[in-house]
């Protein structure tokens, strides 16, 4: 069998199957090259995205950048998917305020409008942790997660997270929000967010989620 390669130009383009650096038809797709370097004995390229052609339409899915992210404008199909090394999922929440990794969010639906903001002991609807470390996020409106940032807060909702905390808390007990907005507590009934995985460190602990009342919670 014969080996196809991806033969880059020094205009960073280049082909898969092809014997020489021009583009021809019949290829039935279009590499894009980026950092092409050249040695004596081959050519050292990173991929950086690949054009397919159809009939009447391109379309370009970037695979991978410099810094290793990777983007898809369809779908991506998958049996097995490994490697996500963090700790929890996520879903982007409309952003009613200011919060960063570790505050409890809840929301606030005062003007009418859908919001979330750092929750306290009086919120009535309990969403889940602003997440800093999300395996999988989901939601929003833009292509990348830095415009999304701009409008939303990045909620873990199922998982392990990282949570702000005040008080003694041990392993096993339930947190919830308290007086200091976005600050968990150890709670003995009403609404809670997850379960003490940790002792606190940094003034944080580590929860398993587990959002709803303590005493309706089946764990």
């Amino acid at each position: 069998m014969a080996t196809r390669n991806i033969v880059p130009r020094t205009n960073g383009e280049g082909g898969i199957g092809t014997a020489d650096k021009s583009w021809k038809e019949g290829h039935f797709m279009k590499v894009y090259l980026s950092e092409v370097s050249s040695t004596a004995s081959e050519n050292v390229a990173a991929i950086h995205a690949v054009q397919y052609t159809g009939d009447t339409a391109t379309n370009t899915a970037s695979i991978l950048d410099a810094s290793g992210n990777t983007t898809f404008p369809g779908t991506l199909t998958a049996s097995k998917v490994y490697n996500a090394v963090y700790n929890d999922y996520a879903e982007l929440f409309e952003k009613g305020e200011e919060t960063e990794p570790g505050d409890i969010i809840a929301l606030d639906y005062k003007d009418g409008t859908e919001r979330y903001v750092k929750a306290t002991a009086d919120s009535k609807v309990i969403v889940g942790v602003h997440s800093g470390e999300f395996a999988q996020i989901i939601g929003g409106k833009a292509a990348s997660l830095e415009e999304n940032l701009k409008q939303y807060i990045p909620v873990g909702l199922a998982g392990r997270v990282w949570v702000k905390a005040e008080g003694n808390i041990q392993p096993g007990d339930y947190i919830g929000p308290g007086d200091t907005p976005g600050v968990g507590i150890k709670k003995k009934s009403g609404s809670v967010v997850g379960i003490a995985l940790t002792k606190p460190q940094d003034g944080k602990v580590r929860i398993l989620i587990r959002i709803g009342e303590k005493q309706c919670l089946i764990v």
